[in-house]
């Protein structure tokens, strides 16, 4: 007599009725998780492009140049990276310098400073903005340079290379001949950049950078949702351990602050630690821009932004004779085109020092910028004396933080 099996539970009609119901219920879960992620995506903050920061100092240039009309004072404009632009002690250092101006008059000549300083500029960045700020017409400029430009990462990624449209097609041709491909660029990517330089087609890249940048935002999001970066599991905790091990790699802590890693302040120095010389891009530009303002007839103090030596020589980093030798490239390169150059590399302790970036602490016992300030203001003074037996101005109104 033969016997049928009873039917399992998994072979049932039901339990494929209820497996596909689940499979549509998870599906549909998933679509409207998207969806609400990619609609997300329209409201991420895109943060600023490259052509947004020179948005940005097209209208600083705009003051810098009306500056004279309004108050007849001499104009120092202070160009420099985010250790310049950065508030210290709630004062940014055009700032701190514009305060101490004020108490200079020789005749009746007085003083203001114009803030051209934004993050991540260096000396590339401004040769390519080095005719607008001519055309702004400076009666003096004051330069920070810094010794971290040197490093690959900046070179590559943070000299603004869009800039390069603001260029003449005559100086980017010339441009073009030195080793851009230190940069990463070629001649197309200049000669692209030139292109989308034009006022109308600005809005269309720039819009389409941001968008970019939403896009990336967006698609990290989604990556945490369903990596599983987002919830507790064993993902997150491997994903958390690599970014720490990231972290490690380059700070460590020294009494409560950020620090270098040795590693990463070899990486961040750059060539600076080898000992660069004339032929190094960033000199061959800043010797190319300081000829266009010795031509425009406009003096320049260059002062070289200080950096940790003090912490970079005890985690031994540090040939002096090395460093040294960059710095005397800088000093000749300087001298050569009859710019004023201060070094400050050194001014500076380490407790002076916020983070591993070289910014500075809001210290009122170590006032970092009153120090920085002291070293740029004689230099400064002798230039705007010699102009001012030259050409005289009328006292100025006062300047605010706003207006830097």
């Amino acid at each position: 007599m033969a016997y049928s099996q009873p039917m399992r539970f998994f072979d049932s009609p039901t339990f494929r009725v209820v497996s596909i119901a689940l499979g549509f219920l998870l599906g549909s879960a998933s679509i409207v998780g998207l969806v609400m992620q990619t609609t997300r995506a329209a409201s991420l903050d895109p943060g600023q492009s490259k052509l947004d920061s020179l948005v940005a100092i097209e209208s600083l240039l705009a003051k810098l140049a009306t500056g004279a009309q309004e108050h007849g004072a001499l104009r120092v404009a202070f160009l420099g990276d985010s250790t310049v632009h950065s508030a210290i002690q709630a004062k940014s250092l055009p700032f701190a310098l514009d305060q101490r101006m004020k108490s200079w008059q020789s005749g009746e000549s007085s003083a203001e400073v114009y803030s051209i300083a934004r993050p991540a500029l260096g000396s590339v960045s401004f040769h390519f903005l080095a005719r607008d700020i001519i055309a702004a017409k400076p009666d003096v400029i004051v330069w920070q340079l810094a010794l971290v430009h040197t490093n690959d990462y900046w070179l590559r990624g943070n000299t603004h290379h869009e800039f390069a449209g603001r260029l003449s097609t005559l100086d980017l041709l010339e441009f073009s001949l030195l080793p851009i491909h230190e940069l990463g660029l070629s001649l197309n990517t200049l000669l692209a950049y030139k292109f989308l330089a034009n006022p109308g087609l600005r809005p269309i890249w720039s819009g389409l950078i941001n968008e970019q940048s939403r896009v990336q935002k967006a698609r990290r999001e989604l990556e945490q949702t369903y990596s599983g970066e987002g919830k507790i599991g064993p993902e997150k905790y491997f994903l958390g351990l690599q970014g720490l091990r990231s972290l490690a790699d380059r700070f460590v802590k020294v009494d409560g602050r950020q620090r270098s890693s040795r590693g990463w302040a070899v990486d961040r120095l750059g060539e600076a630690l080898k000992g660069i010389g004339p032929d190094h891009i960033l000199l061959r530009s800043l010797a190319k821009s300081l000829e266009i303002f010795r031509d425009a007839g406009i003096p320049v103090v260059i002062y070289l932004g200080p950096i940790n030596i003090e912490y970079l020589r005890s985690i031994n980093v540090v040939n002096e004779n090395l460093l040294q030798a960059s710095i005397q490239a800088y000093r000749d390169v300087a001298q050569k085109y009859g710019a004023n150059f201060i070094d400050l590399h050194d001014v500076l302790p380490d407790a002076s020092f916020y983070d591993a970036s070289g910014h500075f602490r809001a210290s009122p016992s170590l006032d970092p910028a009153s120090r920085i300030i002291d070293g740029i203001h004689p230099i400064l003074v002798e230039e705007l004396e010699r102009i001012s037996e030259i050409a005289g101005s009328s006292p100025s109104g006062p300047l605010n933080e706003s207006e830097l």
